[in-house]
């Protein structure tokens, strides 16, 4: 069974380009890489999709609970089964943005018990930015604007993600986003090779 890695951040972090880098670096090295992303494109994660966009609002719980169900059904349909023919996954969110996310509004403990049968292999490369940063690239990016996305909210959740970090020991590393793309790259690709993850 091959490696399985997690990005993460607050929205505006850049965990999607960064998951775009890794998955083309990787690739080229001749590694088979699947790329995959939190809601995932399953029924419970298109609903989530709908949900993030709409003007509603759910309970938190409901997300929660949500984001727990779709992460179980993408680890069993999608993740295990690429791990299990060899292939590499890079996730973007996993279970530490639940942590962080709903945590803010729900007890983390109860989080983390929804949580308990996602399983926890590879490496979380937490992409480390200040909100006020995040939150200009949002602006600057421009498109729809997803339920979570409310400044002081997110400002939280950087902080919620920073003390989270701290728990997580050796297998979270974090990068400073504020850094060029390929940057932030080169130094996941060094992570990975002091751990004896990458071939040669």
């Amino acid at each position: 069974m091959k490696s399985c890695h997690r990005l993460q951040g607050i929205d505006g972090a850049g965990t999607t380009t960064f998951a775009h880098g890794l998955h083309a670096t990787l690739t080229a090295s001749g590694l088979v890489v699947h790329r995959t992303a939190e809601p995932s494109s399953g029924p419970v994660g298109r609903l989530l999709r709908e949900l993030l966009r709409s003007a509603d609002t759910p309970d938190p719980a409901v997300y929660a609970l949500l984001f727990a169900a779709d992460r179980r059904h993408h680890w069993l349909s999608e993740i295990l089964p690429n791990l299990q023919k060899g292939t590499w996954v890079i996730t973007d969110r996993y279970v530490l943005s639940s942590l962080a996310y709903q945590g803010i509004d729900e007890d983390v403990a109860w989080v983390s018990h929804c949580n308990a049968r996602a399983p926890l292999p590879g490496v979380i490369f937490f992409l480390d930015l200040p909100y006020e940063v995040a939150q200009a690239r949002i602006q600057n990016r421009g498109g729809l604007r997803e339920n979570l996305e409310g400044a002081d909210f997110q400002e939280k959740v950087a902080q919620r993600y920073r003390d989270l970090s701290r728990t997580f020991g050796s297998s979270l590393v974090t990068l400073d986003a504020s850094l060029p793309p390929q940057h932030l790259v080169r130094t996941a690709l060094m992570e990975l090779s002091v751990r004896g993850l990458l071939p040669g």
